[in-house]
């Protein structure tokens, strides 16, 4: 656990400067973060965010957990006259050594009332955000980033930033927040580079020729992009109506280079000149169950719904294939040192399950404990690997302290 790799000092003088952060008098007015139950083995389900988990970020040390939950804001009044379910989105803070919740006023995260993604910075001296159009108050579109500070300022600390366009519909956080990957109402995607001063455009045009086809497909939408900031993926999908729509295309794109073009150039760059590799699925619900592996060397992707494929990104070959997984893979994430992944599952319960990639071997399975839960919806792996907080649909945050062993389960 986190707290064995603390002094007793440490711990208390951090504690002490959290509260003055939060402007809290003492200790006891920050509230304990109860268990909601621990089995044998010491695992816990931690808290329950009152929705469906939609994602579950730390920082870099271990200290901070942010979880964004879908939460059912009530009914509203349909055309026919009856009620419509509206779903809204929140967004919490938490002080994962002490389990102990910051309050988020102090901060400002519970100012989104629709956030869509977030990342910390490598640093965790802000957190950016990216929010949605305002489910209590709709009106004619717009998203949202916003870079939120979660230290004192002081020289060196990032400014609050505020990028608003009412074009955007879509948008995705790179896992350290220095890329925005935006699409626009016309379907066009661009990168937008955070890490510059003044942010860098990177416009890629509406169609592109894929290597290994003829025919022109387009950005049907941006997946992931790799820990480092260097790679992008993006589902390439044939133009609508050509009655080829399962036939998709995942390419790998470069915004390392992209980010070393001169800013007045890059907004005509065209994909070619970042273009890293490509391969194929079969999976119209792919959507965005995929992940980067920490050095950015491998993609994992749902395919097929209950399989998953590794693929190397920088030449497209395909290196592994898990499954046939019991149910559709619903998360998936690489452990730090690659080695592992973690796959969540779930539609008549949810399980988790451990994966050797380079032996294409199953570890071990665990169910969440959460007996009424379908299905697992977001995880997170501490930086040594042997502990996992995952969330479910039925809104709680569990912690998994997962030890290597030999034994295999069935998936």
């Amino acid at each position: 656990m986190t707290n064995k790799r603390f002094s007793f000092t440490r711990r208390f003088f951090l504690v002490q400067g959290l509260a003055l952060l939060a402007g809290c008098r003492s200790l006891s007015d920050l509230p304990t973060l109860p268990f909601l139950g621990r089995d044998d083995e010491g695992n816990a389900s931690l808290l329950n965010v009152g929705g469906e988990v939609a994602e579950i970020k730390t920082t870099n040390d271990w200290r901070f957990m942010a979880v964004r939950a879908r939460t059912r804001l009530g009914g509203a009044s349909s055309p026919d006259g009856g009620e419509e379910l509206r779903l809204g989105t929140n967004l919490s803070l938490y002080n994962i050594e002490f389990q102990r919740p910051l309050p988020c006023p102090d901060y400002g995260l519970d100012a989104f009332e629709n956030p869509t993604a977030l990342a910390f910075t490598p640093k965790a001296e802000a957190c950016y955000v990216v929010s949605g159009v305002s489910a209590r108050e709709p009106r004619a579109g717009s998203v949202a980033v916003d870079r939120v500070p979660l230290a004192p300022p002081k020289k060196g600390n990032p400014e609050p930033l505020h990028l608003e366009d009412s074009s955007w519909i879509d948008a995705l956080l790179s896992p350290a927040g220095d890329w925005l990957a935006v699409q626009t109402k016309e379907g066009v995607w661009s990168f937008r580079d955070l890490s510059a001063d003044p942010i860098k455009e990177v416009c890629f045009p509406e169609t592109y020729r894929p290597k290994s086809e003829e025919r022109e497909t387009h950005v049907g939408r941006v997946l992931a992009i790799s820990p480092d900031g260097k790679l992008a993926a993006a589902l390439m999908a044939p133009r609508p109506g050509s009655g080829e729509e399962q036939n998709q295309t995942i390419a790998i794109w470069d915004l390392s280079t992209a980010r070393s073009i001169p800013i007045e150039k890059a907004k005509k760059l065209p994909l070619e000149a970042l273009f890293v590799s490509e391969f194929h699925i079969r999976d119209n619900a792919a959507g965005r169950i995929c992940a980067f592996s920490h050095d950015g060397q491998m993609l994992a992707v749902r395919n097929k719904q209950k399989y998953v494929g590794i693929w190397q990104t920088a030449g497209g070959k395909i290196l592994a294939e898990f499954g046939e997984h019991r149910q559709p893979i619903t998360a998936l994430q690489f452990t730090p040192n690659n080695a592992k992944l973690v796959v969540g599952t779930g539609e008549n319960f949810g399980r988790l399950l451990i994966w050797d990639v380079r032996k294409g071997r199953l570890l071990r399975t665990y169910n969440d404990p959460a007996k009424e839960s379908r299905k697992i919806t977001a995880i997170q792996v501490s930086p040594d690997g042997n502990l996992v907080y995952f969330g479910n649909d039925r809104g709680n945050i569990n912690q998994w302290e997962y030890q290597s062993t030999s034994e295999t389960k069935k998936s």
